[in-house]
């Protein structure tokens, strides 16, 4: 009896292991990234409640969290410390937002920021350290500006979906503000040696593709400078894979190369455009969500840009009970909300698509 009992353990797992399929599907993971994320003072203010005395910036990011699930990764650009409310809450020209934007951005699906930008050191050495204080508080991933040399000397690397990303970041400058000197370390500048360094690290790690997000050009130009398009030609020089535009606050050209014997497939995109802010016109409240799909092709030891697209956004602006409020609207049918419906915007939105992919032609 026992024997014959064993027996039939055996077929039924042999036939529990048959049922099961097997799949060679390669590994994939889906990235999307943003562009500025910038809390002028009427942003803050909107996100204030009087009677619970706390602020609660969530709402305004609630038409576009649905997109964020379908990622495994989301990143954006931190353009304002969150030093605490001792530094006081802030806007242009030095900015300083509540902690509770942290938590909304990881409520949506945020999982890495990066702070290296001409406003990381609106409110000194502290702030810094401040605002990565809090970004761990809220179980954001951050990289860009850092608060110990020992922290600095390891570029960040995320690990999803059986695919090990690299992501590094840094900005132009500063706004004149002075990085510590006995401190340089704190804040990531364009320098090709600290990069060339930080590529050497995650290749020594095996990483499988790295992407840098790159604080560079000229503010509301919709076209990439020379500057850009060296320090672009540079950094994949380097082994970049993609670069992520920021600072200009409009939306600029993508571009993709996909050549054989390479690596990995690679792409820029010279810039994101603004997230969210409070600035109007001529295309400054308008960004795209960029959205990438990586596939490893773990036979020849490459990484492929399976898919590659944007969303277009809109921070509309409106009234609730005689108070400004803030929303991100997504501007594609598929995503958009009737409510928030408009011909206009919408015309806009499909405008910079045609604006982003001129660099596809």
């Amino acid at each position: 009896m026992i024997i014959q009992s064993s027996a039939k353990v055996i077929l039924l797992l042999s036939l529990v292991f048959q049922a099961i399929p097997t799949t060679d599907e390669p590994p994939q993971t889906r990235v999307m990234v943003v562009g500025d994320i910038m809390m002028h003072k009427p942003i803050t203010n909107s996100g204030y409640d009087s009677n619970s005395k706390a602020y609660q910036f969530e709402s305004i990011f609630t038409e576009v969290k649905p997109i964020f699930s379908n990622a495994d990764l989301v990143i954006g650009n931190l353009e304002t410390p969150l030093a605490g409310i001792d530094a006081g809450y802030s806007g242009y020209p030095r900015f300083n937002a509540p902690k509770e934007l942290a938590e909304a951005l990881e409520h949506i699906g945020f999982g890495v920021l990066t702070t290296a930008n001409n406003h990381s050191m609106d409110k000194g050495e502290k702030g810094v350290v401040q605002t990565l204080n809090h970004l761990d508080e809220y179980n954001l991933l951050h990289t860009g500006t850092f608060r110990t040399e020992e922290e600095r000397k390891m570029p960040l690397i995320v690990d999803t979906n059986g695919m090990k990303i690299g992501l590094i970041a840094y900005t132009y400058g500063t706004n004149g503000i002075p990085i510590p000197k006995d401190k340089p370390y704190m804040v990531n500048l364009l320098d090709r040696a600290s990069i060339q360094e930080d590529i050497k690290i995650l290749k020594e790690k095996k990483v499988d593709y790295i992407m840098a997000m790159v604080h560079y050009g000229t503010e509301y130009q919709r076209f990439p400078n020379s500057q850009q398009k060296e320090w672009t030609a540079a950094l994949k020089e380097m082994g970049v894979d993609f670069v992520l535009g920021s600072h200009p606050h409009v939306v600029q050209p993508l571009q993709i190369s996909k050549e054989d014997g390479k690596e990995s497939d690679t792409g820029v995109i010279y810039s994101l455009g603004n997230f969210l802010s409070n600035q109007s016109g001529n295309w400054k409240d308008y960004g795209i969500i960029l959205n990438l799909l990586l596939e490893k092709d773990v036979k020849n030891h490459r990484v492929i840009l399976k898919e590659v697209s944007i969303i277009p956004t809109y921070v509309l602006r409106y009234q609730d009970q005689g108070k400004r409020k803030y929303k991100i609207i997504p501007l594609e049918e598929e995503y958009m909300n009737i409510n928030y419906h408009d011909e206009y915007i919408f015309q806009y939105g499909q405008e910079l698509i045609e604006h982003v992919m001129k660099g596809l032609d």
